[in-house]
C-alpha cells in the first residue's frame, strides 16, 4: 500500500511556501511475538517498591517521594511533601534498598498507644493522631484500630490554610 500526500502552506505576508511529500509503504503486517521471561515478583496489592534515598528509614514510619524520586521521611509540615506522601514502611530499610511501601495493610507494633481512630502523617516519618505545630496539611494515613494495630488506608491530603 503506498499513500502520497502533499500538504502546500502558503503565507501571503512573507511569501514562505512549504511543500512537504510523504510516501509510506507497508512491508508487511506484524504478529505478536513469542512471551518473554517471568519478572521478578512485586510487593503484594496495597504496595509498591520505592529506594531509599541517602538516609536510612525506621520502620513505622511516614514515608514520602523526595524531589530526586528516592524515599525519605514524610513531614506535614514541609510544604514539598504536601501531595508527595505515599505510605507507610513496616520495616526498616538502608540507603539504596528498595523499599516496601504499604498504602492498604494490617500494621501491628507493640510500642504503640494509639486510641481507636485516624491517624495522619506527622512531623520527621511519625505516625500521630494530633498534628503538630506548624503542620501545612493534614493526611490520614489510616485508622488505629486497637492501641497496637492500625490499618494503612492512605487518603488524599487537605492543605491547612
Amino acid at each position: 500500500m503506498t499513500t502520497d500526500t502533499e500538504l502546500l502552506i502558503i503565507d501571503d505576508e512573507s511569501e514562505i511556501i512549504i511543500e512537504v511529500n510523504t510516501d509510506v509503504e507497508v512491508l508487511e503486517a506484524a504478529a505478536q511475538g513469542p512471551r518473554g521471561p517471568q519478572g521478578i515478583p512485586g510487593p503484594a496489592g496495597g504496595a509498591t517498591t520505592v529506594m531509599v534515598g541517602a538516609a536510612p528509614i525506621s520502620g513505622h514510619a511516614a514515608v514520602a517521594l523526595g524531589a530526586d524520586g528516592l524515599l525519605i521521611y514524610a513531614d506535614c509540615t514541609n510544604p514539598a511533601h504536601l501531595g508527595a506522601v505515599l505510605g507507610v514502611v513496616a520495616n526498616a530499610y538502608s540507603p539504596g534498598d528498595l523499599a516496601v511501601v504499604q498504602t492498604d495493610f494490617d500494621l501491628t507494633h507493640a510500642g504503640w498507644a494509639f486510641a481507636t481512630g485516624p491517624i495522619f502523617a506527622g512531623a520527621g516519618g511519625a505516625l500521630v493522631q494530633a498534628l503538630p505545630p506548624g503542620a501545612l496539611f493534614a493526611q490520614v494515613l489510616g485508622y488505629a484500630l486497637s492501641a497496637t494495630r492500625i490499618h494503612i488506608d492512605v487518603q488524599p491530603p487537605i492543605a491547612i490554610v
